[in-house]
């Protein structure tokens, strides 16, 4: 199939269901990453999105060498080339955002772009550590992903922020460097806001049910002395019980 005619069934399928089931059904644009595009599809593809209202999901400056080929061919990092074609005028988050250099770190808070760390997978590919507490202290809104199954294998999210918690701690030299409240956050809340969805997230009054529920029961989970740092530095997948 053409790049075309795929982007052509994309928006189809955009204009047909989102916002389906009382908007609990969301179609987002995935463009993947630079070193598997080109330039103008880009540009005319980020167009099209806007035009239609929709949110772009990509993969950034995961590794090294995507940046330094990135820069070799076009003279920009990937975070720039995105913007200059405007993929960044939408609303966008971006997967692993290893790789970044001051004035990206700038440009994605200017283009309020959500990084979404992907411990497991940067390090099952040794792609490096992302700097998510400094993402943190720039203003940015990270958000908690897995990366899909080839580089992950297990999609567990509670491993995910117990990962994120301890390798911010070891970049920045510093035990308290992303906080357990920081990580849930950026696994619950923030997943929710960069995909647009405003009203979850959250424990609150007025807020749609969006509930897991998690067994303290198990030896691991003793003692509970802090729910915040039971659910990211003990619990596990397997301990969910109920999801509402």
């Amino acid at each position: 199939l053409s790049d075309s005619f795929r982007a052509q069934a994309a928006f189809a399928l955009f204009e047909k269901y989102h916002m389906a089931g009382d908007g609990r059904v969301r179609i987002e644009f995935p463009i993947h990453a630079e070193y598997t595009n080109q330039a103008e599809p880009v540009r005319e593809f980020s167009r099209e999105v806007k035009r239609l209202g929709g949110r772009i999901h990509l993969h950034l400056s995961e590794t090294k060498a995507e940046v330094e080929n990135c820069v070799k061919k076009y003279g920009e990092t990937p975070p720039e080339f995105f913007a200059s074609r405007g993929t960044f005028d939408v609303p966008a988050y971006a997967a692993h955002c290893v790789h970044l250099s001051e004035s990206d770190l700038v440009l994605l808070k200017a283009h309020h772009v959500i990084p979404v760390h992907c411990p497991s997978s940067n390090m099952k590919l040794a792609s490096g550590i992302a700097p998510a507490a400094r993402w943190l202290r720039e203003g940015l809104s990270p958000a908690l992903g897995t990366d899909g199954c080839a580089s992950n294998n297990n999609l567990n999210m509670f491993e995910e922020m117990h990962l994120a918690a301890l390798l911010a701690r070891i970049a920045d030299g510093d035990a308290n460097a992303l906080s357990s409240r920081d990580v849930l956050r950026m696994a619950t809340r923030n997943g929710a806001l960069a995909q647009g969805r405003e009203d979850t997230g959250v424990l609150e009054i007025g807020m749609k049910a969006d509930i897991a529920a998690v067994s303290v029961r198990a030896p691991h989970m003793y003692p509970d002395l802090d729910p915040a740092e039971l659910l990211t530095c003990s619990a596990q997948g397997s301990d969910v019980c109920l999801t509402v």
